[in-house]
């Protein structure tokens, strides 16, 4: 019972990270991020690599829009309504400040999971997020 309680919590808690929609979430639905959620010392790990743009607001949400646009350059300045070449340089100067360059599959990669694990760290407010269902197989109605 008690790793089901902690189960519920850290979807919970992933739910409120990556700002779901309420509704029935599954640790099966994104389990990286999981593994992330579930182990405090990789989330430390991760989020120290960003830790060099922290205080750059624009340089943290550029990658989060990249990936949100899935790569697309010119949605992603669309939706945060800059200029491409300013895309281009935000995620250039990330790349040298984290050593990780999002302008790479694997350096999004990495940092969009650093960002998910500040995101984690960082307290989150309380309130209604989500009804949380985490048994890969529907409960029989008890």
């Amino acid at each position: 019972m008690r790793s089901a309680v902690r189960e519920a919590e850290d979807v919970l808690r992933l739910v409120r990270a990556l700002k779901r929609p309420p509704g029935v979430h599954r640790r099966e639905d994104a389990p990286v991020e999981y593994v992330v959620a579930r182990c405090p010392e990789v989330s430390r790990h991760l989020a120290a690599l960003i830790e060099p743009v922290a205080t750059r607001p624009e340089l943290l949400q550029t990658p989060q829009a990249l990936i949100a646009a899935e790569g697309n350059r010119a949605r992603a300045a669309a939706e945060l309504m800059v200029h491409r070449s300013t895309i281009d340089y935000r995620l250039r100067r990330m790349g040298e400040l984290t050593g990780h360059s999002p302008t790479r599959v694997s350096g999004l990669h990495i940092l969009g999971t650093a960002l998910l694990a500040l995101a984690l760290i960082q307290t989150l407010p309380a309130g209604p997020a989500a009804v949380v269902f985490t048994s890969s197989r529907p409960r029989s109605g008890k």
